[in-house]
């Protein structure tokens, strides 16, 4: 087993005010529509408090998401999709598959 140290969200004092609220054991989809097979992994009990995990399509109350207009360039910096999707390509041919 690799080891995994120990890096509760308590000791750190900007955390801790959401962990005490009970944020830590909640995961935010940030969508409606996707995301759904999370459950599948996202369940149980949280290790620290014991209390159980849960799952939450969309996103938390607050202010409204807002849609931004397609940016290609943050896909790939440099690269438009397209030049991946050919990169892509290249690389699975190279690595036979």
């Amino acid at each position: 087993m690799v080891p995994i140290p120990n890096l509760s969200n308590r000791k750190f004092d900007a955390a801790r005010k959401w962990e005490d609220a009970g944020e830590g054991r909640k995961l935010y989809t940030f969508s409606d529509q996707d995301y759904k097979d999370v459950v599948q992994i996202w369940k149980g009990d949280h290790p620290e408090d014991g209390l159980p995990l849960e799952v939450i399509q969309g996103a938390p109350k607050g202010a409204p998401v807002p849609e931004y207009p397609e940016a290609e360039e943050t896909f790939a910096p440099g690269i438009s999709y397209e030049d991946f999707l050919e990169i892509s390509k290249r690389l699975q041919k190279k690595a036979g598959l």
